[in-house]
């Protein structure tokens, strides 16, 4: 039951844009550091001195790992996804957040990713209330039933004012 409520949670429509990002970044940061910034030939030809947007890009990563860089900025950033908990904030702060895991900025980007974890977690719900439909007449005669049925209208709510 623990597990069905938990996938329930995940995938509430209110979460639907982070959720999905984050197994996206995840399998692209993944990718990107096994397949290209491992690679070995990529290695040799920048170690050769092969002048790229690749070698560039490959530099400029290994300074941002070894300064920890992406670690250090992973952390404000995810307290800011944490204070306004809205989609457009949380995603960059999740993509941020998966790089400092991925690249080897594993110590403060745990700090961020439990910060990210609690600001998925707080982030709006969205709450069915029933809602009677608007009718012309005060009288019901019974005969349309389904015009009559209660109506669920979503309501955005931030469970933190409960």
């Amino acid at each position: 039951m623990l597990w069905k409520d938990l996938a329930q949670a995940l995938l509430h429509p209110a979460r639907m844009p982070v959720v999905p990002a984050f197994f996206f970044l995840l399998i692209l940061l993944l990718s990107a550091r096994y397949f290209w910034l491992q690679d070995e030939a990529m290695s040799h030809a920048c170690a050769l001195g092969s002048v790229s947007f690749q070698c560039s890009l490959r530099s400029s990563l290994g300074i941002l790992m070894y300064t920890k860089a992406l670690g250090i900025l992973s952390i404000p950033v995810a307290g800011l996804a944490l204070w306004i908990r809205r989609p457009a904030v949380m995603v960059p702060a999740l993509a941020l957040t998966l790089m400092a895991l991925v690249f080897y900025n594993a110590d403060y980007g745990a700090v961020a990713a439990t910060i990210m974890v609690v600001a998925v977690a707080r982030s709006p719900r969205c709450v069915f209330v029933p809602v009677k439909p608007q009718s012309e007449g005060a009288s019901h005669s019974g005969k349309d039933l389904e015009g009559s049925a209660l109506v669920a209208e979503p309501v955005v709510s931030d469970r933190s004012s409960r």
